[in-house]
């Protein structure tokens, strides 16, 4: 039974080690090396009208600069987790919302100089927890290829 445990822990061991192997290889193949970018926030009107998603664009490296960026798809998640919240005619409408502070956050990134390439960059906002009366600091993680923006909800106040 004390040897099972133990292969198991090595199982597990091995397996996380594998799997961080895996992911610095795919980062250094796919992802050169930042430089220089300003935290991303989340944008205000999917925050307000509580509504988060996924921005995926495909960015080309050229001598350490963003040279084109492309968006390969966008979708809209309402907070409630309400997929048919809205209609393709909303989301179209909301879309530009999250999709335009993705690309100019992009716009200011700089990577090693001699880099290029090409690779595809995730945004993910979402709203988590509480909702609280006034705008919380968003927590952002930063794992190229992968940028988490995650906020608390707040109830607007209305002029």
């Amino acid at each position: 039974m004390a040897s099972d445990s133990i292969r198991f822990i090595l199982f597990l061991l091995l397996g996380t080690f594998c799997f961080s192997q895996n992911i610095e290889a795919y980062a250094q193949i796919h992802c050169p090396r930042l430089t220089y970018a300003e935290v991303p926030f989340y944008p205000p009107v999917p925050w307000g009208m509580h509504f988060g998603g996924v921005v995926e664009i495909q960015i080309k490296i050229e001598n350490g600069t963003i040279r084109d960026a492309q968006l390969k798809r966008a979708t809209i998640e309402p907070q409630d987790g309400d997929k048919d919240k809205y209609t393709k005619a909303a989301e179209d409408k909301l879309l530009p919302y999250l999709t335009t502070p993705s690309l100019n956050n992009l716009k200011i990134w700089r990577f090693v100089p001699e880099q290029q390439g090409k690779f595809v960059v995730t945004f993910i906002y979402r709203l988590e927890g509480e909702e609280t009366l006034e705008p919380e600091t968003p927590k952002v993680e930063l794992e190229l290829p992968i940028i988490r923006v995650t906020a608390r909800p707040f109830k607007p106040t209305r002029s």
